[in-house]
């Protein structure tokens, strides 16, 4: 009963540690309190991977990348993620353009219809300039490390320079679609809380065994 209690201590203090590095970096955005706002923020305002950003989007491309994430048990998938990529801008306020991802279904249906109304844009000849408002929370990061990511990334600059969209115009990072609020610090802090106490009474019950 002792070591079943001493590895029941075990098991809940290394399920809060990975919880914790879970919410750790929500966390550190929210109480650094970068926050931008897309709709005056200048390409230099992407230099900083804990800002939290929201604005308008009025452009839209893409996506130029999706990936799925699944989940299986026993050979069966359960669960299954899709993150798209696009390249986004608000050409009324801003100079530059930037990668936003999102696996948000809602978002994905109307980011992919504006991307449709910017291509027939592209396209044909008379058709009128879309008009676009999408609103977002979301996070700013590095680019993606996922395979063949790069490549795709450099096709979709390649093919919006034939519409005017030079390299030099996108920013360095990228917006990672999510809210970002003070509930990420409190989990934070809780599953902290509960690995260390969890670890004392590891410590406190491997001693009392030894005494015994």
């Amino acid at each position: 009963m002792r070591v079943s209690r001493k590895i029941w201590f075990f098991v809940v203090m290394i399920m809060s540690l990975i919880f914790a590095m879970a919410f750790m970096d929500d966390a550190t955005r929210f109480m650094k309190g970068n926050r931008i706002d897309f709709n005056k923020s200048e390409k230099a305002d992407f230099s900083d991977p804990y800002a939290v950003i929201n604005g308008k989007i009025d452009f839209v491309y893409g996506p130029f990348a999706i990936y799925e994430e699944t989940s299986k048990k026993y050979g069966i998938t359960v669960h299954k993620k899709e993150t798209n990529f696009y390249v986004v801008s608000n050409l009324e306020d801003m100079d530059f353009f930037t990668v936003f991802s999102t696996s948000d279904k809602d978002l994905i249906s109307k980011l992919d219809s504006a991307a449709d109304k910017w291509y027939e844009y592209f396209t044909v000849e008379e058709a009128d300039e879309p008009v676009v408002s999408i609103e977002f929370d979301g996070k700013i990061n590095y680019p993606s490390s996922m395979e063949d990511y790069e490549q795709y990334y450099n096709e979709a600059v390649d093919d919006l320079a034939n519409v005017g969209v030079e390299k030099s115009m996108f920013a360095d990072m990228q917006i990672t679609e999510g809210k970002v609020t003070v509930w990420s610090v409190i989990a934070f802090v809780a599953c902290c809380v509960l690995t260390l106490i969890s670890f004392v009474l590891m410590i406190i019950s491997f001693i009392a065994s030894r005494r015994r």
